[in-house]
């Protein structure tokens, strides 16, 4: 998921310029319209979660993510690609809430090991992204490189059977 949304950063405002031929101002504005969808799905992740389970909602998140990502790869026109960007930031938006919530509640380390595994882990795959797509991009083009994020993140649908049990992520003092 981190890979992911590094790849997402660094990459969207130059596939939109270099693959989809946007003028230099539409294609900058993807990388805020994606920062813009991961703040406002963080904004409803928590009663979402609480709604769906830990579980669910991360399966979701991955599939909003791959759909989005997928579907702007394969569509190419611009506006697929501020579409597609939009949803791959509502999808990502959940998913490293609720993997770090789920590492807090583990019972075989401490819960500061935990959140920092995670939390490193998350750091290695937005700081490798770049320069994966990047390396990636020389060899089968920048668009064949952006598929490389979309398959890892539907890879981690069935791995989300590792965040149950999961804590009640429900904000403290928002009632149900």
């Amino acid at each position: 998921m981190t890979f992911t949304e590094g790849a997402a950063n660094n990459w969207s405002a130059v596939y939109l310029r270099d693959e989809l031929n946007a003028s230099p101002a539409i294609a900058a504005s993807v990388v805020t319209i994606f920062l813009i969808s991961i703040t406002l799905g963080r904004l409803g992740g928590d009663r979402l979660s609480a709604t769906v389970g830990a579980v669910g909602v991360f399966r979701l998140g991955a599939l909003i993510g791959s759909v989005g990502l997928g579907g702007a790869l394969l569509v190419q026109t611009t506006w697929a690609g501020l579409v597609g960007f939009a949803a791959l930031g509502l999808g990502l938006s959940v998913m490293l809430p609720v993997a770090i919530a789920a590492a807090g509640i583990r019972s075989d380390v401490s819960t500061a090991t935990a959140v920092a595994r995670v939390a490193t882990l998350g750091y290695l795959g937005s700081f490798v992204a770049p320069a994966v797509i990047g390396g990636a991009n020389g060899v089968i083009g920048l668009t064949g490189a952006l598929f490389i994020p979309a398959v890892l993140l539907i890879a981690t649908v069935p791995l989300a059977r590792v965040l149950h049990p999961a804590p009640d992520l429900a904000p403290v003092g928002v009632p149900d």
